[in-house]
């Protein structure tokens, strides 16, 4: 009786702390999204969009995943916003959306492009951060650049 009892604790314990609770993200932008945990990239054009299957290393990952403790994700706002004081047009968010040890938390950045707050330039650095490894990745360099404009 013991043996299983201690069996079942030991899978709950692999099952709560190890893969299948881990670490995923997903970022959104109007021209790109990335999804670690189903691995689609997708690039959008004017009236169109290629997606593909883009598998990052357990290296790539366990880099991002740090980043993301580095800066404290959680801590982070859910939405910047635009000052309304301030008319900046166009406005364009970005999404950053992580997924670890059964908690989620998304943070969308619309602030017009005004890094005026640690967290918002955290969150730049964050965003880019995770790019400079998607676009280092050969199937990602050899795609056509979205056409839509970001003004």
């Amino acid at each position: 009786m013991k043996k299983p009892f201690i069996l079942f604790i030991l899978f709950f314990v692999q099952f709560y702390f190890g893969q299948g609770s881990g670490f995923s993200f997903r970022v959104n932008s109007i021209t790109e999204f990335y999804d670690s945990q189903s691995s689609i990239y997708i690039r959008r054009y004017q009236g169109s969009e290629i997606s593909l299957k883009l598998n990052l290393t357990n290296e790539e990952l366990t880099l991002i995943n740090d980043f993301f403790d580095k800066i404290k994700f959680y801590d982070f706002p859910d939405n910047f916003s635009c000052d309304e004081k301030i008319s900046v047009l166009p406005n364009v968010s970005y999404d950053i959306l992580l997924r670890k040890n059964g908690l989620i938390k998304e943070s969308i950045n619309s602030s017009c492009i005004k890094n005026d707050n640690e967290k918002e330039r955290e969150f730049e650095k964050l965003w880019n951060f995770i790019f400079s490894i998607l676009n280092n990745k050969e199937v990602i360099r050899k795609m056509k650049n979205s056409d839509i404009e970001l003004i």
